[in-house]
């Protein structure tokens, strides 16, 4: 049996049937039916995550690769017939080369221990999560997660120097020399950001750092539409030096936050209509940064690009308004269960596309609410669809809803990434990639998988 071949070469440290592990391992932030797998794997080295996987392809035995599971589309979800291999054992303190700005990291480091051994040698690392806490490397590379700077630093695929990853054979990938310029060959590492597990398990990566800006300047501001927001960012662009953060929250989303929190910050207009702005500049100074954010704030006011505004006074304040902002990780616990989605949507048609996609979810299903915010900058948002009346959304609800948004999202212009169970795995690339490019992606997996072992239902 699988679990007797794991056990003998791993040991109990390391491997727990799947009926007895913590239920954390179970599911997901967006708190989906627990599924027991065969076994949840705890290597504690890449040598163990090689022998774990070498065992998985002899019996071809799926494999789900788990970081901190903050995510909420379903890409780390067991499978029954399978086994998990979390990596939060393989959290090694970061290795940080102050002179050459980089840190050297174990797949299990969630990034606040990153921040953390960072900011203690003056250095950050620019890609910023709401889920820090909890949220792992490994899983940040494999997801190729964007944060909150991302339209300034990029995201992780911009940011990661280095790789160690094991294939499904057990082979180990050491592309980890760090170095800014590699133009010899193939970029291997480049293929195992964004691909979800689904070519093997990401151990280790090297990180590109950069100095600790000392002073910030924080403010939310009131907009009466995308349209308006993206003249804002423009103004703020060319006016606020250091300007690293615009986030943008819809209006259900900030009344949902508010109420989550027991605060709000803007409450003369209320929450009924407008989106709410969360802009943070980096600099040096301060006192520059503010006179410089407090002139450009009243040419947005004469403009009438912006209805209200607060800049930060304190740290408190500061930390409230970021709050609203990373309220969405109570989305779970207020609603018996939501439909989540990774958006990217063209800035012109926006408006449209998500007033469209509210309206059609509200037709279709009257006590849903639609939760939009996410980067401004970039355009890549987050929905979490929510059934108001405290049920929970059953499963043939939560495949229209799928339909609606992707329909809505592919006639934009846009593209998403959906929870990828057994009934959409095919139907979603052929929604919103082309033939040709799903046959190459395919084809390029059994390359490094040709047993389909690795995560398998998801992506293609």
């Amino acid at each position: 049996m699988t679990l007797d071949a794991l056990l003998s070469a791993l040991g109990p440290q390391v491997v727990q049937p799947g009926h007895a592990a913590d239920r954390s391992y179970l599911t997901d932030w967006a708190l989906r039916e627990a599924v027991a797998p065969l076994a949840v794997l705890r290597p504690s080295s890449t040598r163990e995550v090689a022998q774990a996987l070498e065992i998985c392809l002899a019996h071809e035995v799926p494999v789900v690769p788990q970081g901190g599971r903050t995510g909420m589309v379903g890409g780390a979800a067991p499978l029954a017939d399978g086994v998990v291999i979390c990596l939060d054992r393989m959290d090694a303190t970061p290795e940080i080369d102050v002179a050459a700005r980089t840190a050297r990291v174990q797949a299990g480091v969630t990034l606040s221990a990153l921040q953390r051994a960072a900011q203690a040698q003056g250095l950050m690392f620019p890609v910023d999560l709401g889920a820090r806490n909890a949220c792992q490397i490994g899983g940040m590379i494999s997801t190729n997660v964007r944060g909150m700077r991302a339209f300034r630093d990029g995201a992780m695929r911009e940011n990661v120097l280095g790789i160690e990853a094991v294939l499904p054979d057990g082979l180990v990938l050491n592309a980890m020399n760090g170095t800014f310029k590699n133009n010899m060959g193939y970029d291997l590492k480049q293929l195992f950001i964004g691909a979800e597990g689904t070519l093997g398990v990401v151990t280790g990566a090297v990180l590109q750092l950069r100095p600790v800006s000392p002073a910030r300047v924080t403010a939310l501001l009131r907009v009466r539409d995308l349209t308006d927001a993206q003249s804002v960012l423009e103004v703020l662009q060319s006016r606020l030096r250091g300007l690293s953060i615009c986030e943008v929250m819809w209006p259900d989303y900030y009344h949902f936050a508010c109420g989550f929190r027991g605060f709000d910050p803007l409450p003369v207009n209320g929450c009924a209509d407008g989106l709410t702005l969360l802009i943070e500049a980096e600099g040096v100074e301060e006192t520059p940064m503010r006179v410089a954010l407090q002139a450009a704030l009243e040419l947005l006011f004469d403009k009438e690009w912006i209805t209200d505004g607060a800049i930060s006074q304190t740290s408190r304040q500061t930390e409230e308004f970021w709050a609203l902002r990373e309220a969405h990780e109570g989305i779970p616990q207020a609603f018996a269960s939501v439909a989540s989605f990774n958006v990217s949507l063209p800035v012109e048609g926006g408006d449209a596309a998500i007033s469209g996609l509210i309206a059609a979810l509200g037709e279709a299903f009257p006590p849903l609410r639609c939760l939009w915010f996410g980067h401004l900058g970039d355009m890549k948002l987050q929905l979490g669809v929510v059934n108001v009346s405290g049920s929970p959304i059953g499963a043939e609800d939560v495949i229209r809803i799928k339909d609606i948004v992707l329909s809505g999202v592919q006639e934009a212009g846009g593209s998403l990434v959906v929870e990828q169970g057994g009934e959409t795995v095919d139907y979603v690339p052929r929604r919103i990639r082309s033939e040709a490019e799903h046959a190459l992606n395919r084809s390029l997996r059994r390359v490094f998988d040709p047993k389909g072992i690795m995560n398998p239902g998801r992506l293609f």
